[in-house]
């Protein structure tokens, strides 16, 4: 398939998993190397496209800083499919915690390695359907009783899609969960897999395209669980490995 053609492809590949559509991007966008002007004006138009996916931020911005396209799309290929914030993310948990969640798939099978904790999974109209864990404790809760699902819960845990130093995007009932964890005094911890926190200029830019309905203050976020393991929100927000294109966030 010629590159532009996959580009289009991965441009309406809509709701898709974040890590899929950044990995085919990666390899689409690899097609163009030899063509600096298109490689941008590609990437430029994925992020349009899929504003709120940060893998994909992570993505267009390492390619576009590297001097090797090619070498650049197949590092981080390699780096999305090692990810171990699951197994970081389960490893973190307290013992015996219950914890309301989103729904994401990813998270929801790294709880799933953990059977002494239980988990309620919030999930609304708009959200992708998931696979509950036949061998976990996992129940499913509407977003109208986001409430009841955090009673006696010790964590609220966000599946981040896009983390900086002032706002992330978790998605609509990402920010509803949030808001009555808040409220209810439940801890709010973020899962933030390879790709997703992005320095501050970038971060802020996928915020604003995303929209305020899926967006979250980094203030309210407790702990955040990365490749790297558990870390306060504060330190671990501010960690990125991408540059900060200002032909990205423009």
């Amino acid at each position: 398939m010629h590159p532009i053609e996959r580009l289009r492809y991965v441009a309406r590949a809509g709701e898709a998993d974040d890590v899929l559509l950044a990995k085919e991007a990666a390899a689409a966008l690899a097609g163009l190397a030899s063509d600096p002007r298109a490689l941008v004006i590609s990437a430029r138009r994925l992020l349009e496209a899929h504003p709120g996916c940060g893998p994909l931020w992570w993505v267009a911005a390492r390619l576009l800083a590297s001097l090797d396209v090619e070498a650049a799309a197949a590092d981080a290929i390699d780096a999305l499919d090692a990810d171990p914030t699951g197994e970081e993310l389960a490893a973190a948990l307290p013992a015996g915690a219950t914890v309301v969640c989103t729904a994401s798939q990813r998270v929801l099978d790294a709880l799933a390695t953990r059977p002494d904790v239980t988990v309620r999974c919030v999930v609304g109209d708009g959200d992708p359907r998931v696979r509950f864990p036949a061998a976990a404790d996992v129940t499913g809760w509407r977003v109208s009783e986001v409430d009841a699902a955090l009673r006696g819960a010790g964590i609220a845990l966000l599946d981040v899609r896009v983390g900086g130093p002032l706002r992330s995007v978790v998605g609509g009932t990402g920010v509803l969960l949030a808001d009555r964890a808040r409220l209810a005094v439940v801890e709010i911890w973020a899962a933030a897999g390879t790709g997703t926190l992005l320095p501050a200029l970038l971060a802020e830019a996928a915020c604003a395209r995303a929209g305020a309905s899926s967006v979250v203050s980094a203030a309210v976020l407790s702990t955040v669980v990365g490749p790297g393991g558990a870390e306060a929100a504060a330190s671990a927000l501010i960690r990125d490995d991408c540059p900060a294109l200002a032909e990205l966030a423009g």
